[in-house]
């Protein structure tokens, strides 16, 4: 039988279809579907692709699908990221005190994936025995289920002044954390910056509550 030109583009076609490549893997160099960006395994230049219903981030390998023109994302090899918001709170209904030099009042554990940030906020009442003295009121941290002044990391301040003696007022100090992986600890401590008098940082039920609120955005 004679093959014409027809029978012979289709066939061209065919073999066409078998060379062409429908699935790879790559690297997520970014993400915000349903668009991303994928170094693909062997290439040196990431090409945009579609995502749609996949959990994944930046540095999640991933397989890929060749639907029509298009790339699209169809699954991860990659751990998927923990949920964003409330990750834990502590409170604290008791008084800490009386002192001057900085002073861990509050603490609460927790474990990081690095791949989110932690917001940290705190609400604390703190006094001093003096009028208009001034405290520093700090957010610290430390990879580690324990935590001490002394081995801990700062990495947010306020400076409270207390204009009234003995009334105690709240604060609300707020910070950020990235990078970090692993037992978290995160806490507040108290100093006196100007003044003579000491501080107490107070704590009642239903009354003056402290907390430590951790979520991850």
């Amino acid at each position: 039988m004679a093959l014409n030109s027809d029978l012979l583009a289709l066939i061209d076609a065919r073999i066409d279809q078998k060379n062409v490549r429908l699935t790879a893997v790559g690297t997520v160099v970014e993400w915000g579907p349903p668009a991303a960006m994928v170094l693909f395994d062997g290439s040196a230049v990431a090409v945009p692709v579609k995502a749609f219903g996949v959990r994944a981030g930046v540095g999640h390998r991933v397989g890929l699908m060749k639907f029509g023109t298009d790339w699209t994302v169809v699954g991860s090899y990659s751990p998927e990221l923990p949920d964003k918001g409330y990750v834990t709170r502590t409170v604290r209904e008791t008084a800490s005190g009386s002192f001057t030099g900085q002073t861990l009042v509050q603490t609460a554990t927790f474990v990081a994936d690095s791949r989110l940030t932690y917001k940290v906020t705190a609400i604390q009442h703190i006094q001093s025995t003096v009028a208009n003295d001034v405290a520093n009121m700090r957010l610290r941290w430390r990879n580690d289920t324990t935590m001490t002044v002394a081995n801990s990391t700062e990495f947010a301040i306020i400076s409270p002044p207390m204009p009234t003696a003995g009334r105690g007022y709240p604060w609300t100090v707020i910070g950020e954390l990235s990078g970090v992986a692993g037992d978290v600890t995160v806490g507040v401590t108290f100093a006196r910056d100007t003044g003579t008098g000491t501080l107490l940082s107070y704590g009642e039920a239903d009354r003056h509550e402290n907390l430590i609120l951790v979520e991850a955005t």
